[in-house]
Protein backbone atom coordinates (compact mmCIF):
# COMPACT_ATOMS: atom_id res chain seq x y z
CA UNK A 1 0.00 0.00 0.00
CA UNK A 2 1.20 3.08 -0.92
CA UNK A 3 2.66 6.06 1.68
CA UNK A 4 0.14 8.44 1.61
CA UNK A 5 2.87 11.24 2.92
CA UNK A 6 5.02 10.44 0.49
CA UNK A 7 5.26 12.77 -3.17
CA UNK A 8 5.24 9.53 -5.08
CA UNK A 9 2.55 10.33 -7.26
CA UNK A 10 0.49 7.61 -6.41
CA UNK A 11 -3.30 8.69 -5.62
CA UNK A 12 -5.12 7.02 -2.90
CA UNK A 13 -8.70 6.42 -3.59
CA UNK A 14 -10.59 7.22 -0.13
CA UNK A 15 -13.95 5.89 0.29
CA UNK A 16 -16.43 7.48 3.66
CA UNK A 17 -19.82 6.45 4.26
CA UNK A 18 -21.80 8.93 6.47
CA UNK A 19 -25.15 7.57 7.63
CA UNK A 20 -27.33 10.87 7.59
CA UNK A 21 -30.51 9.76 7.79
CA UNK A 22 -31.89 10.81 10.54
CA UNK A 23 -30.05 14.69 9.90
CA UNK A 24 -33.48 16.27 9.53
CA UNK A 25 -34.73 14.64 12.77
CA UNK A 26 -31.77 15.40 14.85
CA UNK A 27 -31.58 19.15 13.68
CA UNK A 28 -35.25 19.55 14.90
CA UNK A 29 -34.06 17.79 18.09
CA UNK A 30 -31.50 20.39 18.81
CA UNK A 31 -34.05 23.15 17.50
CA UNK A 32 -36.49 22.14 19.69
CA UNK A 33 -34.97 20.72 22.73
CA UNK A 34 -38.10 19.53 24.30
CA UNK A 35 -38.11 17.05 21.26
CA UNK A 36 -34.84 15.54 22.39
CA UNK A 37 -36.03 12.12 23.17
CA UNK A 38 -39.26 11.60 20.99
CA UNK A 39 -40.32 9.57 18.16
CA UNK A 40 -39.90 12.64 15.69
CA UNK A 41 -40.69 12.22 11.74
CA UNK A 42 -40.40 14.60 9.37
CA UNK A 43 -42.03 14.67 6.16
CA UNK A 44 -45.51 15.01 5.12
CA UNK A 45 -48.96 15.08 7.03
CA UNK A 46 -50.33 11.81 7.99
CA UNK A 47 -53.84 12.93 7.63
CA UNK A 48 -52.36 13.29 3.48
CA UNK A 49 -51.08 10.53 1.46
CA UNK A 50 -47.35 11.83 1.60
CA UNK A 51 -44.30 9.94 3.08
CA UNK A 52 -41.46 9.99 6.19
CA UNK A 53 -38.60 11.90 4.38
CA UNK A 54 -36.51 10.89 7.60
CA UNK A 55 -37.20 10.07 11.48
CA UNK A 56 -35.47 9.89 14.95
CA UNK A 57 -33.51 6.82 16.26
CA UNK A 58 -36.45 6.68 18.51
CA UNK A 59 -39.18 6.63 16.08
CA UNK A 60 -37.16 4.00 14.04
CA UNK A 61 -37.72 1.84 17.63
CA UNK A 62 -41.45 1.58 16.05
CA UNK A 63 -40.78 0.25 13.03
CA UNK A 64 -40.68 3.74 11.36
CA UNK A 65 -38.48 4.18 8.15
CA UNK A 66 -37.85 6.78 5.94
CA UNK A 67 -39.68 6.46 2.67
CA UNK A 68 -42.93 4.71 4.79
CA UNK A 69 -46.41 6.13 4.15
CA UNK A 70 -46.76 9.03 7.07
CA UNK A 71 -50.62 7.23 7.42
CA UNK A 72 -48.63 4.31 8.08
CA UNK A 73 -45.77 5.68 10.10
CA UNK A 74 -48.61 6.86 12.20
CA UNK A 75 -50.20 3.94 12.89
CA UNK A 76 -47.55 2.23 13.87
CA UNK A 77 -46.65 5.08 16.83
CA UNK A 78 -49.78 7.55 17.35
CA UNK A 79 -47.80 9.72 19.94
CA UNK A 80 -44.81 10.37 17.20
CA UNK A 81 -43.99 14.02 16.87
CA UNK A 82 -44.87 15.00 12.60
CA UNK A 83 -42.80 18.23 11.13
CA UNK A 84 -42.98 19.31 8.06
CA UNK A 85 -39.42 19.68 6.67
CA UNK A 86 -37.87 22.91 7.11
CA UNK A 87 -35.09 22.15 3.98
CA UNK A 88 -33.71 25.92 4.67
CA UNK A 89 -32.81 24.73 7.89
CA UNK A 90 -31.16 21.76 7.12
CA UNK A 91 -29.05 23.43 4.04
CA UNK A 92 -27.61 26.16 6.29
CA UNK A 93 -26.94 23.45 9.22
CA UNK A 94 -24.81 21.12 6.62
CA UNK A 95 -21.76 21.27 8.63
CA UNK A 96 -24.30 20.17 11.68
CA UNK A 97 -22.09 16.53 12.09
Amino acid sequence: MPDPASDSGAELRKIIHVDMDAFFAAVEQRDQPELRGQPVIVGSDPAGRGVVATCSHEARRFGIHSAMTAARARSLWPQAVFLRPRIDAYHEDRDFY
